[in-house]
């Protein structure tokens, strides 16, 4: 089944939940429960701890922590292949809009103001991973793009391998190929293309070999 934004949303997410303060992990972690897998970290170094055993669809980070700043662990997750296209969602409180800014510049996709109400946190963070979704969906579409056109290019490739001269024996009917090989004709084609053969016998053939006597009896 060829994956969708919508059936993308119909799977049940892991979400990492990133905060130095327990009440806020609490807090958080209630309102998304029984919605989503959750994971908690409570620094930067337990966060990647996480990431090592489980990389979530998406990151809950607070701005805040004892250990680093999230905008730093923000741009390492960006630097990371793996965890490119994992949505990050800044938690924050008001008098920090210049650190959002900068997170956001670092590869945040949305943040969320302190303190977090349920229906802003439920919607960011389904738009986060529908938007995910759309990015997986356009990237497996391109796959399947890259794919057609190398087969295309592969095809191309063999018919212009038969395009050529090809010599062929006048007698037995091999034809020699580009390493100076004698074979059969149809195993030359069938090398260089998707034909396949099947043998029998022209009329011409047929009376040669068998003369014109039939080979069943006569129907009383």
């Amino acid at each position: 089944m060829i994956e969708t934004a919508d059936n993308y949303m119909d799977a049940k997410h892991c979400i990492l939940i990133v905060d130095d303060e327990e009440s806020t992990r609490q807090l958080i972690g209630t309102l998304l429960e029984g919605e989503f897998e959750l994971l908690y970290a409570h620094s930067g170094e337990s966060c990647f701890d996480q990431i090592e055993k489980r990389i979530p669809d998406l990151i809950l980070l607070d701005i805040m922590l004892p250990d680093t700043s999230g905008i730093d662990i923000c741009r390492e997750i960006r630097l990371q292949e793996r965890l490119a296209d994992t949505p990050v969602i800044l938690v924050t409180v008001k008098s920090e809009e210049r650190d959002v800014q900068a997170g956001l510049e670092a590869g945040a996709v949305d943040y969320i103001k302190k303190p977090v109400r349920h229906l802003e946190l439920t919607a960011r963070v389904k738009s986060a991973l529908k938007l995910s979704g759309l990015v997986k969906q356009m990237r497996l579409a391109d796959q399947e793009k890259q794919r057609l056109i190398d087969n295309l290019e592969m095809a191309l490739k063999q018919v212009k391998e038969l395009s050529g001269l090809l010599p062929i024996c006048s007698v037995c009917k091999n034809v020699r190929d580009d390493n100076g090989y004698w074979q059969q004709i149809e195993d030359y084609i069938g090398a260089h293309s998707e034909a396949n053969f099947s043998h029998s016998l022209c009329p011409n053939c047929a009376e040669t070999i068998y003369g014109t006597e039939s080979w069943f009896p006569p129907k009383k």
